[in-house]
């Protein structure tokens, strides 16, 4: 009995350890997306400080939805999403 819940209790952990390092990996990897496309909005390192890093909020949040996106559904739907975000200010622009 107690062996039994031993193994249990392990499987357990290492299942909730895997997911603990899944979630902070998608995390780690949106805040990348996020600082990757800092670019977009400043054009040296000492333009950067605390407004210009607003720009990459909604970046993030996008990086967010599109890695759900990637993971419950095909990556062309992702590229579609991105595709899309990217088209209606350069729609605007024009």
């Amino acid at each position: 009995m107690c062996y039994a819940f031993l193994l249990f209790l392990i499987r357990f952990l290492k299942l909730q350890y895997k997911i603990y390092i899944f979630y902070t990996n998608i995390i780690l990897i949106n805040l990348f997306f996020g600082l990757l496309h800092l670019n977009n909005y400043i054009f040296s390192m000492s333009d950067i400080n605390i407004y210009n890093l607003m720009y990459i909020i909604p970046i993030i949040i996008l990086g967010y939805n599109l890695s759900y996106i990637r993971l419950n559904y095909w990556i062309i739907f992702s590229f579609f999403g991105h595709f899309i975000f990217n088209l209606i200010p350069f729609s605007l622009s024009i």
